[in-house]
């Protein structure tokens, strides 16, 4: 059962001032998406209705709902998790069982879309999580599809993208940053999402000893990829290759040790393994200790970088545990996300960061949606269910 972590109505006034903003945007100018766009406001909007027990912005909700399915009638979206097709049928799949809508649409239409578009992904090695083929796998599990034919297919294609060494098993990417290809150890676009995602396909198929051998190199490779304590702030980088090992990566949903954290938590349960409890445990305890924003590069309040996104981080490691010191990171970061709110001209007081400047942003990932998501979960009983599609439960 999800316990409550505060008590707190400065928490209450501004999760009621950032609905209050909210309502005041024009809808049609936004994306549909699920973590960039409206169907991920509608989740705001429903779950804030459900906690305070206030129908004020229903039909708000619903016209939101409204103006999402006509643009996806209207135009062309991508397939992607983040901004297409696979996230916004996944939040309308959640919002049918959650009893926030009452629709009936044709499911098998809407997977044959979604998977056609796969393949194009798959055949451009474009593994992205939230931009690419491995969020598509994401939609294929969540809707029990984990069994398919398609499924079965990408298992095989990642496997045969796979870079075999004596670390263990990793992938490459690319960055604009850097010309070499890289290992990207992140939970948004790397390694990291893949540990966590093929950690539920082995709970679905828990004897498949090619998918347990898969997870258990993946992860040696990760944990090879540790930082020297002594050397650097946190435990992981954000990327590795054979030239670049070390480096300090900053504390975010995104990017950084709190993702590794979370891989290595699920594949110590996939696994049934105490040693990964125990790694997991370490990591996360070793960045519950970091709490100055400017060294771990946490410059807004949003989910995807800010002081949000790790709050509800060690939120969930508190309930996962009861362990205390989560709580206590969880309360100070979810503090600093009140006072975070110094915008004048933002929305509820919040402006994302975007460098080299700061501007409105409406949706989950970054903007106001996501943190008002964020402390709802901290202010009430309720089961954030919508944070299975950040990859966090």
């Amino acid at each position: 059962m999800w316990k409550t972590l505060l008590e707190d109505l400065k928490t209450v006034d501004k999760i009621h001032q950032i609905a209050d903003e909210l309502s005041t945007v024009n809808y049609s100018t936004l994306k549909p998406g699920l973590m960039n766009g409206t169907v991920g406001i509608c989740l705001f909007y429903f779950y804030y209705e459900k906690c305070f027990s206030n129908k004020k912005y229903h039909e708000k909700a619903n016209e939101i709902f409204e103006i999402t399915i006509e643009k996806i009638h209207s135009e062309w979206y991508s397939s992607t998790h983040c901004s297409g097709l696979a996230g916004i049928f996944w939040a309308i799949d959640l919002m049918v069982k959650e009893g926030f809508l009452e629709l009936e649409y044709d499911k098998e239409d809407i997977h044959e879309c979604i998977v056609m578009e796969m393949g194009i992904y798959n055949d451009s090695k474009n593994f992205d999580f939230l931009h690419g083929a491995d969020g598509i796998w994401f939609y294929l599990q969540e809707m029990e599809l984990s069994s398919s034919e398609e499924v079965r297919s990408y298992i095989n294609l990642i496997i045969s993208n796979s870079i075999v060494s004596s670390r263990g098993i990793t992938w490459h990417t690319s960055l604009d940053s850097i010309p070499l290809p890289v290992a990207n150890l992140s939970l948004a676009h790397g390694v990291s999402s893949r540990i966590i995602l093929l950690a539920r396909q082995l709970e679905t198929d828990c004897h498949n000893q090619e998918l347990k051998r898969l997870l258990i190199a993946s992860v040696e490779f990760l944990l090879s990829c540790q930082n020297n304590q002594q050397t650097y702030n946190s435990c992981f980088p954000g990327y590795v290759s054979e030239d670049f090992l070390g480096m300090n990566s900053r504390l975010g949903w995104c990017y950084g040790d709190l993702g590794n954290a979370i891989a290595i938590y699920r594949a110590s349960i996939a696994l049934k393994s105490d040693k990964l409890l125990s790694k997991f445990k370490e990591i996360a305890i070793c960045n519950a200790k970091r709490r100055d924003l400017k060294i771990n590069k946490v410059f807004d309040a949003g989910l995807c970088h800010g002081t949000a996104g790790i709050a509800h981080i060690f939120n969930r490691f508190y309930q996962w545990t009861d362990e205390l010191i989560y709580k206590d990171a969880a309360e100070y970061w979810y503090n600093k996300t009140i006072t975070q709110a110094t915008f004048k001209n933002g929305l509820a007081g919040y402006k994302a960061y975007s460098n080299p400047e700061y501007k409105e942003v409406e949706n989950v990932i970054e903007g106001v949606a996501g943190i008002g998501l964020i402390l709802i979960s901290s202010i009430s009983n309720i089961e954030p269910k919508w944070d299975r599609a950040f990859l966090i439960s």
